[in-house]
């Protein structure tokens, strides 16, 4: 089966109807789904589909549909089916989205990234946590 990647750009321009790319990205998936071409999602690029959606909700004044629009992009893509491209975001990755859902879209999932990745470093530095990181969920924002 042939496969592939699907970057950021089509998958916001999917969710975001007023973006120029939008017919395509649409027609896109169609094309795909029809060739049966396996779509792989990395991490790294739903950090950028959760950030820029969220950013341009907020641009918009749209921020009351903030949770509903994150909340349908995790459930179309759930951790499960994320492929992982840096090794701890993948266990982070709930925690991440749940975050970014608590807070409205304020913190957003790169910001949430770094400062759950600095906090498993420093406690792991401090002896409060002796695994690999990857073996600790830590969100503590």
């Amino acid at each position: 089966m042939n496969s592939a990647i699907v970057d950021s750009n089509v998958i916001i321009a999917e969710y975001d109807a007023s973006d120029s790319l939008h017919k395509r990205a649409l027609a896109l998936r169609k094309t795909l789904k029809f060739f049966s071409i396996e779509l792989l999602y990395l991490d790294c690029v739903m950090n950028e589909v959760f950030s820029v959606m969220a950013r341009r909700m907020i641009e918009r004044r749209k921020t009351t549909e903030i949770k509903n629009l994150l909340l349908e992009i995790n459930s179309d893509f759930p951790s499960n089916i994320i492929t992982e491209s840096y090794a701890i975001v993948n266990t982070l990755y709930p925690d991440i989205v749940s975050k970014m859902i608590e807070t409205n879209g304020k913190l957003n999932f790169h910001v949430l990234e770094i400062l759950s990745l600095e906090f498993t470093t420093r406690f792991k530095k401090l002896g409060l946590i002796n695994q690999a990181p990857t073996k600790n969920r830590i969100l503590l924002c």
